[in-house]
């Protein structure tokens, strides 16, 4: 079954569904949140937690159109800001070099696991604004449209910022790997 037929089952009253729709998003969500907090655990679970209560809450305002993962990470989206004002304090970007999804890989080889440990330390170098962006679009996969729908801006604005990011990440990453 579809993520937009389990929504709307929850919307009208199956609460039951909520579960498969938790299962289903909750990886993809704590990485978001992992990544726009450079690395806060506790915080990327509890907002994970938080999204799918805002999920409840606001169930009968979803009406079945678009897509199930542009609305939920557009509520992701307003509780990651919510979280940017109330905390300023990041976890430093030496807490990015560890896996959200639990314990590495052991068939990689050491090289890529230093390059994703540099990834993530330019990530977390970003502006907090150009990190949302460029993990919505790069990590999740989430087509410009949407991403411009959950920033309440325009496709072409959400390009040029992905854009612009992705030359200062590029730039970033180099000065990182060159030191």
């Amino acid at each position: 079954m579809d993520e937009i037929q389990l929504m709307i089952q929850v919307s009208q009253g199956d609460l039951a569904k909520l579960g498969i729709l938790y299962e289903r998003y909750k990886q993809s969500l704590f990485g978001y949140f992992y990544r726009v907090t450079c690395g806060d655990h506790a915080f990327s679970e509890d907002m994970v937690h938080q999204v799918f209560v805002r999920v409840l809450k606001y169930r009968s305002s979803f009406k079945g159109t678009g897509s199930f993962a542009k609305w939920v990470f557009h509520i992701a989206h307003h509780i990651a800001v919510d979280y940017s004002k109330s905390f300023r304090h990041y976890a430093g970007p030496d807490s990015l070099a560890i896996k959200p999804s639990g314990e590495p890989d052991p068939y990689k080889s050491l090289e890529q696991q230093e390059k994703i440990i540099l990834l993530n330390r330019a990530l977390s170098r970003l502006k907090e604004d150009d990190r949302e962006a460029v993990t919505l679009a790069k990590i999740q996969g989430l087509k410009y449209q949407d991403i411009a729908a959950i920033l309440d801006t325009t496709e072409g604005a959400v390009r040029v910022k992905i854009h612009r990011a992705l030359i200062e990440l590029k730039k970033i990453y180099s000065q990182l790997e060159s030191t």
